[in-house]
């Protein structure tokens, strides 16, 4: 069974020109599903659940994940307005988390610093910072995610930007993988010279394309 796709997203400035755009160069390496706030993206080719109210925000969105997938199908989920595609996905097990790296630390000055000292929690300082914003995993360890951030999203007062703080939390405890061909996070992989662009793509340090490219933070301007 090929990987599940997943975006949650409504019709927000990046979406058709970046993600729907380039979503057909993953060839059929994946199945395609969106779940659509209001107001809606463009019609797609591809599953899109509705939802009829307006984006939730980046914590929010999760409550209306899809479910029924079996526990070993394999998703793989990413932001939207912020992504784009340039190949199929690289061969990955279906038994594995993978994650993406920002190239930063918790704890490090950065805009992140405020926030864990606010709350009080250092218990990643020091740490790699992995991206919510593009993971892949088996379904039973989406369910395990999903519900440690609804235990535990009023230790940060259920705050937007919290989901990527508990992705991080919740990665402690767990064995997880990078492949360099599957994700990328431009901040601040791009900056550092680890992410190169090649006649226009996107390629790993070892001058491979890459399939999936996050533009987060500020780095959407090189997309």
């Amino acid at each position: 069974m090929k990987p599940f796709l997943i975006s949650l997203t409504s019709d927000v400035d990046g979406v058709k020109s970046n993600y729907l755009d380039s979503v057909h160069k993953l060839g059929d390496s994946v199945e395609p599903i969106m779940v659509a706030f209001q107001p809606q993206p463009p019609q797609v080719n591809f599953q899109v659940i509705p939802v009829g109210y307006l984006y939730p925000g980046n914590l929010g969105r999760f409550k209306y994940f899809p479910q029924g997938f079996d526990d070993n199908d394999t998703i793989v989920f990413t932001d939207a307005s912020d992504v784009i595609f340039q190949c199929p996905l690289p061969e990955i097990s279906h038994q594995k988390i993978y994650v993406s790296d920002e190239y930063d630390l918790w704890g490090a000055d950065n805009w992140w610093k405020s926030k864990l000292d606010d709350y009080d929690f250092h218990k990643l300082d020091g740490k790699p910072i992995y991206c919510m914003g593009t993971w892949a995993m088996p379904y039973f360890y989406v369910k395990d995610l999903l519900k440690f951030m609804k235990d535990h999203q009023f230790r940060f007062d259920s705050a937007d930007w919290s989901d990527q703080l508990m992705f991080n939390w919740w990665l402690k405890g767990q064995n997880f993988y990078i492949n360099s061909e599957l994700f990328c996070s431009l901040y601040d992989g791009f900056g550092k010279g680890v992410i190169k662009k090649k006649d226009g793509v996107f390629c790993d340090f070892f001058g491979k394309p890459i399939s999936v490219v996050h533009g987060n933070g500020d780095s959407k301007i090189y997309l």
